[in-house]
């Protein structure tokens, strides 16, 4: 354990306890969790193609999606996250700024697209991610029932960025209760999760959706908040 090396590399000893663990051993033992989240699809190449990672590596993820990308060809994806477990949440029909524009049309982009995902997923989203993550409190108050969300971005969108730094700049900022956020447009994301899935993993993170990210930290966020969440606690 490293408190008991660093003990031992300056000379301080300890007895065992029954689990052969040093008794000066500080490991933390307590569970780390991150939530894994898409935004702009769903991506008739793309997100089957992610689906797939995701389900290779055993976690599921929340989907933010963009209600005109919702037809009846995309519908057998959405069905898919459904079944695997994952969450399905709002990112606005089209994808525009919502402090630019007017109220009537703040108001139609959600509801098309809680409409559309109802349809499809068979619940209507609790939880929307503004475009841009531009939000203020004016759309805090005037969208009703929902909780808003931000995320931990390595800027995935940028198709000038290498696999491996959508890996290493996202492992460098991730932290215990973080909302982590990706796309699910682009192949280069597809290949970092091959690789960032299982490092993730391997530092002892859970991965869950969004819900239950809330649900296991025991924090309960605010509806119509102008806070944005990018993290549980």
């Amino acid at each position: 354990m490293l408190a008991a090396a660093l003990a031992l590399s300056a000379g301080i000893t300890y007895a065992q306890d029954d689990c052969g663990c040093d008794s000066g051993c500080v490991e933390d033992s307590k569970p780390k969790y991150v939530a894994l989240s898409f935004d702009d699809g769903p991506s008739l190449k793309f997100t089957p193609m992610m689906l797939d990672v995701l389900e290779e590596n055993g976690v599921k993820a929340s989907f933010f999606l963009i209600g005109q990308n919702i037809t009846e060809d995309t519908a057998p994806i959405i069905r898919r996250m459904v079944q695997m477990g994952c969450d399905v949440e709002n990112h606005t029909y089209s994808h525009p700024n919502l402090t630019q524009i007017p109220d009537s049309l703040i108001l139609a982009e959600v509801a098309k697209t809680d409409s559309l995902i109802e349809a499809y997923a068979g619940a209507k989203p609790v939880y929307l991610r503004p475009p841009f993550t531009a939000h203020n409190a004016h759309v805090a108050g005037l969208v009703d029932g929902k909780i808003f969300i931000s995320g931990l971005s390595c800027q995935d969108w940028r198709a000038d960025m290498p696999v491996e730094d959508r890996v290493t700049k996202t492992l460098a900022r991730v932290e215990d209760g973080r909302i982590l956020l990706f796309h699910d447009t682009n192949e280069r994301t597809v290949e970092a999760m091959k690789t960032l899935i299982p490092a993730l993993k391997t530092r002892g993170y859970e991965i869950v959706t969004i819900p239950e990210l809330f649900r296991l930290s025991g924090h309960t966020p605010a509806f119509n908040s102008p806070k944005m969440y990018g993290r549980a606690y």
